[in-house]
């Protein structure tokens, strides 16, 4: 599937092997119908990566560019086209007809967002298709503004692919990396270190025992931690006694502390003398609290031995406990 991306205009061509000479013969056959174009985009596959492909574009004067593997998006054009072409086939065995006229019927359907059709973009007039149509739509006329609508095409897709899409950091030379395996739960994540930048989004990374191509998508930069600062040896600390005190600042004129000594024993003194004027008047309460704490404590130890006992029993409130009369069988 060979597809222009100027005028939509695509080639589908039947290879008898997936080979470098095969795919090389197919170039030459388009290449001498249409022109050498400026810039050849391809995939990363083994027709497009050896030797004989490399000698070919540098004698044609091509400059060829490859995605990066196991990435469809960065060849979309062609994916698109093989799309269309596979549906085109499909449809055409299924009404019995020849894919060929269908083929060419396409070719003259004007696109979407334009009033032309790829065969007027390339040859700046339709073909002819077994679809009456007038004479003038065959008459040579160049066709103006096509490059602004596929500028204006590409910045509509564009503004709806970075809705949700965000710019990813650029890899720096022997920076470590993890690689994405291209088939998940198969594959484990490696590590590698970046090698070399090959296009805008794909580089070259070293892994253990080889050397892989990838797409910025597929490689994450693996977070480090920060060295810390080393400490710097200050010397040995001043001892304190060097340290300068402030200066006392005189805030007034105090009290001298004899007058406050004096007047805390005058306090203490007056104490003394109520507490004692207060025990000398009182020494019955005294002795009555003395009575009444010996009385609780017997109560408290000889209540229960006394009710046991058959004997009245007085308890630390003053009130007396009889045992019951059951008790009388027992003494």
């Amino acid at each position: 599937m060979c597809v222009d991306h100027y005028s939509d205009y695509f080639e589908d061509v039947q290879l008898e092997h997936l080979t470098a000479h095969c795919v090389l013969c197919a170039f030459k056959v388009i290449f001498a119908t249409y022109g050498i174009p400026h810039q050849l985009i391809t995939d990363n596959g083994p027709p497009f990566n050896s030797y004989d492909m490399d000698r070919f574009v540098k004698e044609w004067g091509i400059h060829h560019s490859t995605s990066s593997p196991y990435q469809s998006q960065g060849n979309g054009k062609a994916e698109s086209l093989v799309k269309i072409a596979k549906s085109l086939r499909k449809k055409s065995v299924q009404a019995g007809r020849d894919p060929y006229l269908s083929l060419l019927k396409l070719r003259n359907t004007p696109t979407s967002g334009t009033n032309v059709s790829p065969a007027q973009k390339l040859y700046s007039r339709c073909t002819r298709t077994l679809i009456p149509s007038a004479d003038i739509n065959k008459e040579p006329k160049v066709v103006e503004g096509v490059t602004e609508i596929i500028v204006n095409k590409r910045l509509v897709a564009k503004s709806y692919y970075d809705r949700k899409a965000k710019t990813l950091l650029k890899l720096d030379i022997d920076q470590p990396v993890l690689v994405r395996p291209h088939r998940l739960g198969k594959q484990q994540v490696t590590t590698g270190v970046c090698a070399k930048q090959t296009s805008p989004r794909s580089y070259n990374v070293v892994e253990v025992n080889r050397v892989v191509r990838r797409n910025r998508r597929d490689l994450n930069i693996i977070p480090f931690h920060k060295p810390q600062a080393p400490e710097i040896d200050l010397g040995p600390e001043e001892p304190p006694s060097s340290v300068t005190q402030a200066p006392e600042i005189d805030l007034g004129v105090e009290e001298p502390p004899n007058s406050v000594t004096d007047q805390r024993q005058q306090q203490l003194a007056s104490r003394q003398s109520t507490s004692a004027n207060q025990a000398r008047t009182m020494p019955d309460s005294a002795n009555t609290g003395q009575k009444q704490c010996q009385r609780s404590c017997v109560s408290r130890d000889g209540g229960r031995q006394g009710a046991l006992s058959g004997k009245c029993a007085i308890t630390s409130r003053g009130r007396r406990v009889k045992p019951p009369k059951w008790f009388a069988d027992y003494t």
